[in-house]
Order: structure tokens, then sequence, then C-alpha cells
């Protein structure tokens, strides 16, 4: 065994025959990456991103998450689009990738709210495909990125024009997606995964109609998404914390409350492996001591605490623009849900929900001030 694979061993504890095993994962990776770049003929800058992005978003995982790591690679094309997108650039990829199929199927508009009110710059997107019974039976998907610009400081802190915190936010979303991504219902109904995030469909056969229901789990999914991709982009780029990264800037889930709340509420009371669990395998075996330990932690101690709560509301209240404040005023439920039925993490996907509405709304309002 060399110096640098000993040297791994005792940084890792791993054993010699599982680092001979770690090495040749990492050649079967980069051969997989080679293989879907020529298949879709990626551009070679996407290329390396992607060399330079796997292995980091792949590192402390199991042999099968990157598996459907690998998997994902291999069905989910990725878009580079040269400029921010319109809706009917968008429309023309999906209608492009679905081709004659779903022409029979009419569909309603998915209303998320704050969420939804934008065209992102990047996306992981889906279709479900139905036959003429309306009985679903495949799912269309793909991932879109903008292109920085060179003069971006990001892109030159990246060393490339692509998106790097983008690619990892959208595999990731894809990733989650793999094992069991949709199931119909007795009553035509199609239930999406995409990790902790849910989709209803509500599926009219006989009038060949989909409309949108309810989505749970959006905030969760993109909060955990988000600290996954900070995870992978500090890996990449050497650093300790984003904040270090020139040029980056946060997205309304990185405020430091939200971030709090997934950090400090879902890892500490060790919840990320099975998160992850729940995410990557669909497996929510491990999520029951979760509920359990989450009763007992002083987050819901607090949030049950109207004292606490009208202190958080007066520090919110504290030197913002006077037009703020009727905004702030209507969520100073924030820090809890109203829900008291809701089990731990549809609690904290409500409170994600509500900041993210406050958040978004309150740079909004900065903006025109």
């Amino acid at each position: 065994m060399d110096i640098e694979n000993i040297a791994i061993v005792r940084a890792t504890n791993l054993t010699p025959q599982e680092i001979v095993e770690l090495e040749k994962s990492k050649v079967r990776i980069t051969d997989e990456i080679e293989f879907v770049c020529d298949k879709y003929s990626y551009s070679i800058e996407l290329e390396e991103a992607l060399k330079r992005c796997i292995p980091a978003m792949t590192k402390g995982k199991s042999k099968e998450e990157i598996e459907l790591l690998i998997k994902t690679l291999k069905e989910v094309e990725i878009y580079e689009l040269r400029r921010k997108p319109k809706k009917e650039q968008l429309d023309y990829i999906s209608e492009t990738k679905i081709g004659e199929r779903n022409k029979h199927v009419k569909y309603g508009k998915q209303d998320l709210g704050e969420y939804g009110k934008d065209i992102a710059p990047e996306a992981y997107h889906y279709d479900i495909i139905f036959d003429e019974e309306m009985n679903a039976i495949d799912k269309s998907e793909y991932i879109y990125i903008t292109r920085l610009s060179k003069e971006d400081q990001v892109s030159k802190t990246y060393g490339t024009q692509i998106d790097l915190s983008a690619l990892i936010h959208g595999l990731g979303h894809a990733w989650v997606a793999r094992k069991e991504p949709y199931k119909q219902m007795e009553n035509g109904n199609v239930i999406v995964r995409d990790g902790m995030r849910t989709d209803t469909l509500i599926v009219n056969k006989e009038q060949k109609t989909v409309e949108y229901g309810e989505t749970k789990g959006l905030y969760l999914e993109e909060a955990i998404n988000t600290v996954e991709e900070e995870n992978a982009l500090t890996q990449i780029l050497g650093v300790s914390s984003i904040d270090e990264i020139e040029g980056y800037k946060k997205s309304t889930y990185q405020s430091s409350v939200m971030n709090t709340i997934v950090r400090a509420y879902l890892e500490k009371l060790g919840a990320n492996k099975p998160l992850e669990t729940a995410r990557i395998l669909n497996d929510k075996s491990g999520l029951e001591v979760l509920q359990e330990s989450y009763s007992k932690t002083n987050f819901v101690q607090k949030i049950q605490n109207q004292e606490y709560i009208n202190q958080k509301e007066n520090d919110f209240l504290t030197d913002i623009p006077e037009n703020a404040k009727e905004f702030f005023k209507k969520y100073k439920n924030i820090y809890f849900s109203t829900e008291k039925k809701q089990d731990f993490l549809e609690n904290i996907d409500s409170v994600l929900e509500q900041l993210f509405t406050l958040f978004g709304g309150y740079q909004m309002i900065r903006l025109n001030t």
C-alpha cells in the first residue's frame, strides 16, 4: 500500500480493503460521469463540474445511496441555459422530453404560494406520464441550470461558469426521487415523492384531467437539500463555511433562523442519518425514534411558551422599515405550528414555510425601500 493510502487509513480508520474499495468506487464514478456526458453530449465544462461535485456529494454515503446517484445521472438530463429561463422555454423542454405522450391530458395550475411566485434560475422538474386510461406509467424529468457570467464574482471563485451550488441542489432533489418516485392510489390520484416532499395529483380519468392537490414537506425538503448543498460546496472549495465563499449569494432557505432550525434541531438530534435514509431510500423506520426525541427538546417547549413567542416578535419588529412592520405582525406565530396534531416533520415544515414567507417577503420589502 502506498504512503497516501496509509495516511488515509490512519485518518479515517478504514481497513486496507475498504480503502481499495473506495479507490475503485472513485474510478467507477469518473467512468460513469464520462459515459453520461457522452450520452447527453454535455459540455466539457459541465463534465468537469460533475467530476468535482459528485465525489463531494457522495462522501459518507452508503453503497446503495451512491448507486442511486449514479442512476440519477443516467436518467435525468441536465440542461445548461445561457440566461434565466422563461416559462415558454421550460414548457418547450418538457414537451420535448414527453414527446407525443400526455397529449390527451389536461392540466390545472399548481399554486405553491411564495415558493412558486418566480421562475427559478435552476430547478429539478418532473412530469408524470399517463396512458389513455389515465394510468400513471412513467415519469419524465430533467434538471436545468443557468450559466454564470464570466464577470460574476462567484464564477471566478468557482473557476467555472457552471453554477456549482445550483448543480448540486438540482441533483440533490433528483437523487432523492429515485426510490418509489410515484404511486397511483385506488381513487386514481397520484402521490409523487421528491425526498421529504410529496405532491398529490388529482386525476379525473373520465375527463382526463390532472389538478394539483396538496403539497407536503416542500420546505423541509428544500431546507435539508440546501444544508447538503452547503456541505458539498464547502468540501469542493476547501472552506469551513459558505460565508467564506466570495460572491456567493445565499438563498432564502439559508437565513440564519432557518439554518438554526434545520441544523440544530435535526442534525443534533441525531436526525441526519435517519432523515437522509428517509429522503434517499424512502425508508422511514428510523423516524419514530426522532419523534420521541423531538418532543422533549427545548425547541418544542419554547414554541409552546407565549412569553418566548412575544419576545421573538418584538425582536423582529426592532430596527426594521416602518412599512415592513405590518408584514411581520402577520407572522407573530412563526415559531410554532397551529396544527397541534402534526407530527414533528410536519411541524418543522410548517415553521420553515412561515419563515420562508417571512424572509422572502421581507427581502421584497427591503428592495422597495
